[in-house]
């Protein structure tokens, strides 16, 4: 059976064919193609084979931070990553496919009347100054001419060298030169009328693209289709961006159509192009494109995808993506994420991710549900469940002092371990390990079991050249070359393995195309947490706010304290006064292992920040305020997820202790009310050498409360059971009125309340 890559890649080379098998196929796919337009050729051919009528699509965590999620059992459609060979998938979802709470509407330009003497200037000044006859679409087929014939030579070059073997093989260079011309300006004509909302139909017949039907191979077809693609996207961009210049300064209230100035859209599309702070920082400049590369413009990424082609079998196979059991779903699982993976496109990004799309801006989070098991066979796993291991000790006998400064630097012992060539092939098989075995030191073992004996050293992404040796008892980490390194740190396994938890836990661990697709709820509560306003000032994934949560307070037994008093269905008000109460004052450092982060928390709730005197823009900090605690806490309760395993087992004698302090407290409460009485009454009669000495007395019922069985003192050790019972002896044998009171009290003090059986008297009961 083939896998999931396989049957994307053949549905690329077959949905390649199939678009100049017939005019009215490749009518259809540009259609597609137009409203996707900031996608590549062999994306939009995907997306055009697994969802024709495609509107905007991105990314899941795209669609999030628009404050939408995608709908339960949506079909992702997938598109190839190819960043690095062989192939991965990654999954968008269209517009149609998802929802929000709010009503959140995702803002697509439209080209409206009021736009259209701005647009016309914008192009203009761009691509050559057309004819006005004041028909638009008009206007716009003669700027799609001045765009394909300003970048035609390019691509003529490259179709001329790979034309063989097609119907274009017989024609003279001017000839393939003008039928690509001609096919060029019709299609960048209708994508350009498409997605300006007018119907290129009326104007375009099946002749304007008889040629079409002569780019059939794979190689002819990649010219035509990256160039129109490429040629459309730059005038529509342009588009774009003058649209979204008037709209700002209609929502500023400071547009007036009576009195333009000269330039004006042009110049704020150039301005924010050079600034690249928002959404248009991804647009290519005006004029001509580069010179394209053998890899974009001769076929989908230079013949490895049209490969497939070769395995094809006569008839359509029946497989399809959306017919895969999970493929691409949106309610699988979220495990963690990484770095940047492939661009996001599609109309939605512009809104919210700075420099997506093809020109070469910063690259957004990716999903890719297939794993690495389906795109490529990975290396042998050497990870020893068992725990035992080849590696040398370190010699050093536990001693985990280093011979230089301590290495401090997170980042870069994080990006080491997540990089180095005995952990970066099997990082998902880590996370997976880890979800199932929350012992630290069976992870501990596992990650041990990678390493051999070898030194090793790397240089990582901002230069910094870095090592490890590994040993049976120890992780060795420097900085710099060994001979000379400048910092050092010796880890017990157990520590390497909590360090590659917190990257595991801040989604720094998998890479964006290592991490299956978030749930649903995943996403809804992602969602969630960015509109809250007591939410984050930087992203903290939900997994390490947990974390932090599930922890407790600082005081022994606390967080078992806490989930009592959840127990107690109380008033949310109530619970939000217990966890001030119970949390205190304080903070402590690396909440989450390897992350650099401080926790802090006070009476207006719990706050996570880094702080860094030689970089301020790495200076953050996420803030829960109480009633955003006391509802994940509440949260967690219901999942069964606060506790764990061990603390559940614990919590039933936890009850017990507790329930034991509750009478031991009221015992001693009574105790010490029976003393003072007492001592009263003695103090009234006048008879003070039979009253109790309270300091030494309530030291006595002050150990005893807090569970000791002895008190100490210049004296020695005493017991305070023995002592507490001799004392209501010796007021029983006074026979005051406070003898029925000191004999129910011997009563309880002989019952269930553990006690030395040692007999020890005190000698010290009166003053």
């Amino acid at each position: 059976m083939p896998s999931k890559l396989q049957i994307i890649k053949e549905m690329a080379a077959r949905e390649a064919l199939s678009i100049t098998s017939n005019t009215e196929r490749f009518m259809a796919f540009l259609h597609t193609a137009a409203n996707n337009y900031k996608y590549d050729f062999q994306e939009q051919l995907l997306i055009h084979a697994q969802k024709p009528d495609a509107t905007a699509c991105a990314e899941i965590d795209t669609w999030n931070k628009l404050g939408r999620w995608v709908n339960k059992g949506t079909r992702g459609i997938a598109l190839l990553i190819d960043r690095d060979v062989p192939y991965k998938l990654r999954y968008v979802f269209d517009l149609s496919d998802t929802n929000s709470r709010a009503g959140r509407e995702v803002s697509l330009w439209q080209l409206q009347d009021r736009y259209l003497e701005d647009v016309k200037e914008a192009l203009s000044n761009s691509f050559g100054e057309a004819t006005d006859t004041g028909d638009f679409r008009s206007f716009l087929m003669q700027i799609a001419e001045y765009a394909v014939n300003d970048n035609l030579d390019d691509y003529v070059a490259t179709l001329t060298a790979v034309k063989g073997n097609s119907l274009l093989e017989e024609l003279d260079e001017l000839n393939t030169k003008q039928w690509l011309r001609q096919t060029l300006i019709s299609s960048v004509g209708y994508m350009l009328m498409t997605r300006c909302g007018l119907d290129a139909n009326e104007l375009y017949t099946f002749e304007d693209f008889s040629h079409v039907l002569d780019f059939n191979t794979h190689e002819t077809i990649g010219v035509l289709g990256v160039a129109a693609s490429d040629i459309s996207e730059m005038v529509l961009r342009e588009i774009e961006v003058t649209v979204r210049a008037i709209q700002r300064e209609e929502k500023s209230n400071s547009r007036t159509f009576a009195n333009k100035e000269e330039n004006r859209y042009h110049e704020d599309r150039k301005k924010q192009t050079e600034r690249r702070t928002d959404y248009e920082s991804d647009l290519y400049n005006a004029g001509r494109l580069s010179a394209p590369e053998s890899g974009s413009t001769g076929g989908t990424e230079g013949g490895q995808v049209w490969d497939a082609a070769a395995q094809l079998p006569a008839e359509p196979q029946e497989s399809t993506v959306h017919r895969d059991d999970v493929g691409g779903q949106a309610e699988r699982t979220s495990g963690g994420s990484g770095p940047a993976g492939q661009r996001d496109a599609g109309e939605a990004v512009a809104e919210v991710v700075q420099g997506t799309g093809r020109d070469g801006g910063a690259e957004s989070e990716g999903s890719d549900v297939v794993g690495p098991a389906d795109e490529q066979p990975p290396a042998n796993s050497r990870g020893n469940r068992s725990g035992g291991s080849s590696l040398q000790l370190s010699g050093r006998n536990g001693n985990f002092n280093w011979e230089v400064e301590y290495f401090h630097q997170d980042l870069e012992k994080n990006e080491l371990l997540r990089t180095c060539e005995k952990l970066k092939d099997h990082r998902v098989e880590i996370a997976a390990f880890f979800e199932s075995h929350p012992d630290r030191e069976e992870r501990g073992n596992f990650i041990k079991g990678f390493f051999d004996n070898t030194f090793i050293e790397q240089i990582l992404s901002n230069g910094q050249r870095t090592g490890y040796r590994a040993y049976d008892d120890m992780f060795h980490m420097w900085r710099g070359s060994y001979l000379s390194r400048e910092r050092e740190v010796y880890m017990q396994w157990w520590s390497v393995a909590s360090r590659i938890e917190g990257m595991i836990l801040m989604d720094t661990w998998l890479d964006a195309d290592e991490k299956p697709l978030p749930t649903e709820e995943e996403q809804k509560r992602i969602i969630y947490h960015a509109d809250s306003k007591d939410g984050p000032g930087f992203d903290i994934p939900q997994a390490a706010i947990d974390y932090v949560l599930m922890r407790g307070s600082s005081f022994s037994q606390g967080k078992l304290r806490i989930f009592e008093q959840f127990q107690k269905n109380e008033t949310k008000e109530a619970n939000i006064n217990f966890l001030k109460q119970e949390y205190g004052t304080g903070g402590y450092s690396d909440p989450i292992p390897g992350s650099g982060l401080w926790e802090d928390h006070d009476a207006k709730g719990i706050r996570l920040h880094r702080f860094s005197s030689q970089n301020k823009a790495e200076n953050a900090e996420f803030i829960m305020k109480w009633p955003m605690v006391e509802k994940r806490i509440r949260e967690l309760i219901a999942a069964d997820r606060y506790l764990s395993p061990k603390e559940k087992e614990a919590y039933p004698q936890y009850l017990r202790d507790t329930e034991l302090r509750r009478q031991r407290h009221a015992l001693v409460d009574e105790f010490r009310s029976i003393i003072y009485d007492y001592n009263d009454f003695w103090e009234q009669v006048g008879d003070k050498e039979k009253k109790f000495d309270l300091y030494r007395m309530s030291g006595i019922w002050s150990s005893f409360g807090a569970g000791e069985k002895s008190a100490r003192y210049a004296e020695g050790e005493v017991f305070t059971l023995p002592v507490m019972r001799q004392a209501m002896e010796l007021i029983i044998g006074e026979n005051t009125h406070h003898a029925d009171r000191a004999r129910a009290m011997l009563e309880k003090l002989s019952g269930e309340i553990i006690a030395p059986t040692h007999n020890r008297m005190a000698v010290f009961l009166s003053g």
